[in-house]
């Protein structure tokens, strides 16, 4: 599939700046539709036409989607409100971009001749009511805007999918590690921050566990879906994590790698903490991805990124 073009919605962002530049590097030929909210991505020279197309704009334009949409077999969707904070803030608006947007969109693709959407939810569906580890099987009782308007998207695509255009949906875990346009508000990237930059980190309890996995895995993963066989992906949803550090274990090897003192406050857990597991052994077996970057690794990489960086904290945020 080197040959057809890949659209990335949400392109310019977090994950898909990553995962752009690793699509480019394989000879990938991408377009990417965004608003550019955070500013321009910085790409080598070298990737310009005709290996990149750059749509600037919303999914709910509908010219731009199907200008967007030429000639492209299969999109990864990664558009729309990005985390729950947002989502309680702005819920009308969050259901409207990432269900009502979606749907729109995914009528548009399907009638462009696209044959593959790679659709990125949450595992924030299964809500908080489950003790046991997050397997498929169990309902998903998703309890803010963010994740409900997920599962609707979901349910929504694995419905239009048919022989002729495969849907998969991806419940990813919390992200982290560096990207081209990078965010420090997900957990290890703050706290490896925090603990570089103001000496200490705060934690709220601390064995509460938090999925993880890092960006250049799940950019791996993207691209695996974008190239595996059909029939092994098709009309399914994969939990996608590979670690599940508690908050203190994170805490904890940020303090070991690095060089620095380092004071992490323990404090009571808030009322009603809960931990998550989130079980992705589906995905492993079925499509024989597998995760590399450890959370050492990873948090060595954030350090390594931030001292670079030098940017000041704004205040001391505790981590729950």
């Amino acid at each position: 599939m080197v040959n057809k073009r890949i659209l990335i919605t949400g392109g310019a962002g977090y994950i898909g700046s990553r995962l752009l530049l690793n699509l480019l590097e394989k000879g990938h030929r991408v377009n990417i539709l965004d608003l550019f909210l955070r500013g321009n991505v910085s790409l080598p020279a070298t990737y310009t036409e005709p290996f990149l197309k750059v749509y600037k704009g919303g999914i709910n334009d509908v010219a731009l989607v199907r200008a967007s949409l030429a000639d492209v077999s299969t999109v990864i969707y990664l558009a729309g409100v990005s985390d729950g904070r947002m989502g309680k803030e702005n819920p009308g608006h969050t259901n409207r971009v990432n269900y009502t947007y979606f749907k729109k969109f995914v009528k548009l693709a399907n009638a462009a001749g696209c044959e593959r959407i790679i659709f990125a939810s949450t595992f924030g569906v299964y809500g908080s009511s489950y003790t046991a580890p997050l397997t498929e099987n169990l309902e998903p009782i998703p309890e803010e805007p963010y994740s409900a308007s997920k599962l609707e998207a979901e349910r929504f695509l694995l419905e239009e999918g048919d022989p002729g255009f495969c849907v998969v949906c991806l419940r990813i875990a919390m992200v982290f590690g560096s990207s081209l346009k990078m965010r420090d508000d997900f957990i290890v990237n703050r706290m490896t921050k925090n603990a570089l930059q103001k000496g200490r980190i705060q934690v709220l309890g601390g064995g509460q566990k938090r999925p993880q996995i890092h960006i250049k895995d799940l950019s791996r993963l993207f691209i695996k879906m974008v190239e595996i066989e059909v029939d092994k992906i098709s009309g399914k949803v994969f939990n996608t994590g590979a670690i599940n550090p508690s908050i203190g274990e994170i805490a904890q090897e940020i303090k070991r790698q690095l060089t620095c003192p380092v004071k992490i406050e323990m404090l009571p857990p808030r009322a009603r903490e809960n931990s998550f597991l989130l079980d992705s052994s589906k995905l492993y077996d079925e499509t024989g991805f597998e995760a590399q970057i450890s959370l050492k690794e990873g948090i060595r990489e954030m350090i390594t990124f931030w001292a670079k960086e030098n940017t000041p904290v704004q205040g001391m945020e505790t981590i729950a």
